[in-house]
């Protein structure tokens, strides 16, 4: 079995008509851009988790001025934030851990007791 059972002519089609590369260099072009695609993965990764930290950091360490009872500014400012963006199924403040019956939060090994998990 040859590469090209297992990827579509009109996959290959793609090579030839925007990388203008002649009629049996698709491979070739395929297989380029499976290596290009492959170096840039570790540069991607980096990228997405400095934002995300970068993130993380301003909105714990300085808040915007309009987030005071719109969502949370502490460590899981995240789970408030498809709430705020409208899904009105996400769970509500204060519904995120298991309480018992005085109200307090349940804990298990220091970690709290999630009421739901996604």
């Amino acid at each position: 079995m040859l590469l090209k059972d297992f990827i579509s002519a009109q996959r290959l089609q793609i090579y030839t008509d925007v990388l203008k590369l002649k009629p049996g260099e698709e491979l070739g072009g395929y297989n380029w851009n499976k290596t290009l695609s492959g170096a840039m993965q570790p540069l991607m990764h980096c990228l997405e988790v400095t934002l995300r930290n970068a993130f993380d950091y301003h909105i714990r360490n300085n808040p915007p001025p309009g987030a005071n009872a719109l969502w949370r500014t502490d460590a899981n400012w995240i789970f408030d934030l498809p709430r705020y963006m409208g899904d009105k199924a996400w769970i509500r403040q204060g519904k995120r851990y298991r309480v018992d019956g005085r109200g307090n939060i349940q804990y298990r090994n220091g970690a709290p007791l999630y009421d739901r998990t996604a």
